[in-house]
């Protein structure tokens, strides 16, 4: 039968670190939505923490309360996160009673089980493709919905709050730009998460990352949006998938915003998803996170259009990534164009500093535009945006047509060259 739920998750399994074992040969993924759902809650055998439609919601034995009075914690929290005296913050152990009362509820799934480093399109496709059904079927006619959170005189609640992309940690940050090309004006989050540690090693990341998941989803979903973003939550933060990139190989820290402005703290204290006061701009971090397009997209220019919708990016498609450096010659890119792509990205350098003076390699964009080639632009710096009107080499660059894409990260810009190439 159904749960009777409030709050729902749609939690889907893609494989990565976070389900890896160690096979004798080093790790690989091994590990089911269920199994890592359930260790990430509790560890007592022969309980759950899923709820299919054929299978009733479980309770957790393991809640326990301490003779301190106002603190609550359980045994498998690792303590985590802290419940205060009055009751108001969301700590672990408040998903778990929210599980045991049923009022939070978890869909389990998984649709392919890879090292991220096999990630490639077609898997973003699969993925996205996966999403989209989700959404579309979001609106319920269960006469046995019972939830709480539906809007009045709306006999049709939406089904999840959220969806949560367990996903290995070296390509998330291309899968987070590859969705948020492609899902636009979402109704519910979507979060990607993983961890540096298999679940079930000492230590590990990946219980905290997936409870912070869970609780982005459940104070995301109290919020009054219209639309969501794709997002990812590691280390602490919330941080929005068309900026977000990995900077660290091993610590639990891994992401972050190419602009600092497009992350949020998760804190463990008061249950909300909170502004990271990085900036000065930090200010706005909140607006920004959440749906409002920024001034510097080139798609749509800060306003929210149409409703939401799903194209996937076109597989066949060739976009090459060139990476500037000191003694890059116009023969050496060349030969990296000789492939025919559909269009290039350059990292340049700073705000748009790109080699003019020596074996300039101005002639070879010419030439690659001339042929079709769409030719764009970010910067290898992680904080701000490229300006091709600042200097004179980055004019010279804007008059050959080279579009820049503001202050995106190369992972989303990457997904929405392919989006806009893709176009009839």
């Amino acid at each position: 039968m159904r749960c009777v739920v409030k709050k729902r998750v749609r939690i889907i399994a893609t494989g990565g670190t976070i389900a890896s074992k160690d096979n004798g040969n080093g790790l690989r993924p091994a590990m089911d939505a269920e199994t890592i759902v359930n260790m990430a809650f509790f560890e007592n055998k022969g309980e759950t923490a899923f709820c299919q439609d054929a299978v009733s919601s479980s309770t957790f034995d393991d809640i326990r309360k301490t003779s301190g009075g106002g603190d609550i914690r359980s045994t498998n929290c690792d303590g985590a996160w802290k419940m205060s005296d009055d009751g108001s913050s969301m700590s672990c152990d408040d998903i778990q009673r929210m599980i045991r009362s049923e009022e939070l509820c978890f869909d389990m799934d998984g649709i392919m089980s890879i090292d991220s480093s096999d990630m490639r399109p077609e898997q973003w496709n699969r993925i996205g493709e996966e999403i989209d059904r989700i959404v579309k079927a979001d609106v319920m006619t269960d006469p046995d919905d019972t939830r709480a959170d539906k809007e009045p005189g709306n006999a049709e609640p939406l089904k999840y709050d959220g969806i949560i992309i367990l996903h290995g940690t070296d390509t998330m940050a291309y899968t987070a730009g590859a969705l948020s090309a492609m899902l636009r004006n979402l109704p519910i989050p979507v979060i990607l998460t993983g961890s540096q540690l298999p679940i079930d090693t000492e230590g590990t990341d990946a219980k905290k990352n997936l409870r912070d998941a869970v609780r982005a989803i459940l104070t995301l979903s109290d919020r009054t949006d219209k639309y969501y973003n794709v997002y990812i939550v590691f280390g602490g933060r919330l941080i929005d998938g068309r900026y977000a990139t990995k900077m660290d190989t091993d610590g639990f820290e891994a992401f972050r915003a190419v602009d600092r402005i497009h992350e949020e703290n998760i804190l463990g204290t008061d249950g909300t998803v909170e502004a990271d006061m990085l900036s000065e701009a930090s200010g706005t971090a909140e607006a920004d996170i959440r749906c409002d397009r920024p001034d510097d997209d080139p798609e749509v220019k800060g306003d929210i259009v149409g409703g939401y919708s799903f194209s996937g990016v076109r597989e066949d498609l060739k976009v090459q990534l060139v990476k500037l450096h000191p003694g890059l010659s116009s023969d050496m890119l060349s030969a990296m164009l000789s492939c025919k792509p559909d269009a290039v990205l350059f990292e340049l350098y700073g705000a748009g500093g790109f080699p003019s003076l020596y074996d300039s390699l101005l002639p070879v964009i010419i030439e690659a535009a001339g042929k079709g080639v769409k030719v764009y632009a970010v910067s290898q710096c992680l904080y701000h945006k490229t300006d091709l009107c600042r200097y004179e080499v980055g004019r010279k660059l804007r008059a050959t047509g080279v579009i820049s894409l503001g202050s995106y990260s190369t992972e989303y810009a990457l997904a929405y060259i392919m989006k806009q190439c893709g176009k009839k």
